[in-house]
């Protein structure tokens, strides 16, 4: 009798996998089972697939439905492969057991413990079939695929710019002419746009002289230390040193604003753009960039470490234009 319950339990065993089965139809679109972290004997990695919207906004996947039914063909080899061993030491334990009827009584419990498992297993499988056969048939996921939205700005006359070209807006809501003395002093001894400069310092400080950034810059025009010895600036906080170190770094990067140069592949300090950069990252931010072909590197947006600089051009640009439309410039 218990030979012949066995086999149907293995017959039911095997109709359950089949239960289990999914549809293996779908167009191949990735495979995401190939590089699981720890494999599964018997999974079937190319019966994995995923249709990507062809004409519709959904994708469809099966791939979590066949790994899900890998684990529970898996975990039914294993309890099948226990339940064989118990009925195996219980078939022999009464063959050994010469009429003894506690040695047959322990026989008999190992194999009614191993179908009484397998038959929970096989019961559980066929309650939820008799409710809802869909508790057991793993289906494809359809999931809705939304297209991408790319910003894209144009000018007044309709052609497309860059985005990186997007100015921000100014700094300030008025200014004032404090420094306005200085910065036509010391922008004329250099021969540098004194409402540029201007720009720069309302940008950098605000008209504070006193200010001091996290960086460790100084003055009305946030000059480094390192950078105000080079210029021979001894007093930060000095307004008068402040702007003339100002104005003469500024007259310096007209020819060195591009790397060291006054111009390179994709930049040309005749553009006042990236003598602005350089202001404020330097003359490498004007390198050409490895990331975004055709742009410096302060331009390409996937530079993170200059986005500050990228801020920095749109504030100064902004600043210039609103001295100009206040008549405060210099």
């Amino acid at each position: 009798m218990s030979k012949y319950l066995f086999v149907n339990i293995f017959c039911l065993l095997f109709v359950a996998q089949v239960a289990l089965a999914v549809n293996s139809s779908l167009p191949t679109f990735a495979n995401p089972l190939d590089n699981l972290a720890v494999s599964i004997p018997g999974l079937d990695s190319q019966a994995a697939k995923i249709s990507g919207p062809t004409g519709s906004s959904v994708i469809n996947s099966n791939w979590i439905a066949v790994y899900i039914i890998a684990l529970y063909r898996y975990g039914l080899a294993i309890i099948g492969i226990i339940a064989v061993v118990s009925i195996a030491i219980g078939g022999l334990l009464w063959v050994m057991s010469a009429g003894n009827s506690g040695s047959i009584s322990r026989a008999q419990g190992y194999i009614k413990d191993a179908l009484l498992g397998v038959g929970l297993l096989l019961g559980s499988f066929l309650i939820l079939s008799t409710i809802n056969r869909d508790l057991i048939i793993f289906k494809s996921l359809n999931l809705s695929y939304t297209e991408p939205e790319y910003l894209i700005l144009t000018s007044a006359g309709g052609s497309t710019i860059n985005l990186n070209q997007y100015k921000g807006g100014s700094s300030f809501i008025t200014s004032d002419d404090t420094y306005d003395n200085l910065l036509k002093q010391y922008s004329d001894q250099f021969n540098v746009d004194c409402t540029l400069v201007k720009a720069h310092m309302m940008a950098e400080s605000g008209g504070n002289p006193n200010a001091v950034s996290s960086a460790g810059a100084v003055g009305l025009m946030q000059l480094m230390p390192a950078t105000a010895n080079a210029l021979g600036i001894t007093d930060l906080t000095n307004p008068a040193q402040s702007i003339m170190g100002g104005a003469k770094y500024i007259a310096q990067l007209a020819t060195k604003a591009c790397n060291g140069s006054s111009s390179n592949e994709v930049c040309n300090t005749s553009n006042i753009r990236y003598r602005i950069a350089a202001y404020n990252g330097g003359p490498g931010a004007n390198k050409p960039s490895k990331t975004c072909p055709g742009l410096t590197y302060w331009e390409c947006t996937a530079n993170h470490n200059y986005s500050e600089t990228r801020n920095y051009v749109n504030t100064v640009e902004a600043n210039y234009q609103r001295l100009k439309q206040l008549d405060q410039g210099c």
